[in-house]
């Protein structure tokens, strides 16, 4: 029994130092209000996608932005971050 936990815990951790790049790779970034009721968090993966949240409640949502410009075509698609502050 004992070995058996040993090794479930073994693979947890395995799994974990595995899966973690991967979200390494699509950061998500968060910004409150100075009383902390509000708080936005952008993340970035293929799309940008947002969600704010009012005293921890979600009260709007969107899965994904993205803007069409004539010349550059569509912003939002396969987005990266280049730099954060």
């Amino acid at each position: 029994m004992k070995g058996m936990k040993n090794h479930a815990v073994l693979i947890l951790l395995f799994l974990t130092m595995a899966l973690a790049p991967l979200e390494a790779q699509h950061p998500s970034y968060q910004v409150a209000s100075p009383d902390g009721s509000l708080e936005l968090s952008v993340k970035v993966d293929e799309r940008i996608g947002w969600t704010l949240k009012q005293n921890g409640l979600v009260v709007a949502t969107s899965p994904s932005i993205a803007m069409e410009l004539e010349r550059e075509g569509v912003l939002g698609h396969q987005a990266a971050v280049r730099r954060s502050w």
